[in-house]
């Protein structure tokens, strides 16, 4: 999904830029290389059930430190890819894919996360809660 989200754009959906990351990843879609180095997958599930837990959100994300981070939920279920040469060593650390025994976080910060993503945008961009709130009324 991280990938297609760069690939393509889906209408009223800005996307993601993997920029010179997207051809890597690609590749090893095709099953033509491993998972990059300059990537990090983190997966979390929540461990208390709420409204959101049913939740999904297409790609999003963008600057984190000196490397990029996008966010994904699907179900609730939730994937943070970390993607440059500089990802910090904490975030190396737990890697779905690199680090020993294929870490699975168990924690209900990624509601929390989710919840402050949602009012940061809200704040830079009004219009989107109020074109929902006008929907729903109709």
């Amino acid at each position: 999904m991280f990938w297609r989200a760069s690939a393509h754009k889906w209408k009223g959906n800005a996307g993601i830029r993997l920029g010179p990351y997207e051809e890597s990843l690609r590749i090893y879609l095709m099953g033509e290389s491993p998972f990059p180095q300059s990537c990090v997958l983190w997966v979390s599930v929540p461990e208390t059930s709420t409204p959101l837990t049913g939740l999904s959100l297409s790609p999003y994300g963008g600057r984190y430190k000196d490397c990029h981070a996008y966010k994904l939920v699907v179900l609730g279920v939730g994937f943070n890819l970390f993607i440059g040469q500089r990802i910090p060593p904490e975030c190396r650390s737990a890697c779905f894919v690199h680090a020993e025994g294929n870490p699975i976080f168990g924690t209900d910060m990624l509601e929390e996360s989710i919840l402050n993503d949602i009012r940061h945008k809200h704040a830079s961009r009004p219009e989107l809660l109020s074109s929902l709130a006008a929907r729903r009324n109709s």
